[in-house]
């Protein structure tokens, strides 16, 4: 079994034919996983989020050297931030696609966020800011079946600062602004 973990899945809206025209912020976002294999890719996808913990996995197959998108939003029950584990049985690659707009008339900015090829007890975020209304945001999740305790310490000019201690249940993830902790600078990192 490979594993892919993709953090931070944000804001989930509808099929791009469904945006909102209410002039309100709207988000697509999807699981994009690539096959470069010579044979089909069974696929797990496994989300976790903070609003519905009981969401069922999603299964998928993806051709030999094929691609397959997963609409997030028809596939999790009660979409809201979160985050993913995509597994396989065969090596493939996963990233997390997000296209938002402020008018509602389609995509308007991208984000696309590749995954991690396993969880590690030790991450190490070299950029962020806070400074003149920018916003940093650290997500970090707990694939495991066990709970686990979460340090997170920030790196900013001159030395560090102590951030929050997080409890993260098992297959949960959890979201912090670095700006509750740290407001006005322009230079950030962070230990997690």
């Amino acid at each position: 079994t490979v594993m892919v973990l993709l953090v931070g899945i944000v804001g989930i809206g509808g099929s791009l034919q469904e945006w909102s025209s209410s002039g309100q912020f709207s988000y697509f976002t999807s699981v994009v996983v690539q096959n470069p294999n010579d044979v089909a890719a069974v696929v797990q996808v496994t989300y976790a989020t903070p609003c519905d913990p009981t969401t069922p996995d999603y299964q998928a197959m993806v051709p030999a050297g094929g691609r397959s998108e997963i609409n997030v939003s028809e596939t999790v029950s009660n979409p809201a931030i979160g985050s993913a584990v995509v597994t396989s049985d065969v090596p493939v690659v996963a990233v997390q696609n997000t296209l938002w707009s402020n008018d509602g008339g389609g995509p308007q900015w991208a984000a696309n966020d590749g995954g991690v090829r396993a969880p590690a007890l030790t991450w190490y975020l070299a950029e962020g800011s806070t400074y003149g209304g920018y916003q940093t945001y650290i997500t970090v999740m707990n694939p495991n079946t066990e709970p686990a305790q979460v340090a997170i310490n920030y790196t900013v000019p001159g030395g560090s600062e102590a951030g929050p201690q997080l409890m993260l249940l098992p297959v949960s993830q959890q979201r912090v602004n670095v700006a509750d902790t740290l407001t006005d600078w322009s230079s950030i990192g962070a230990i997690v």
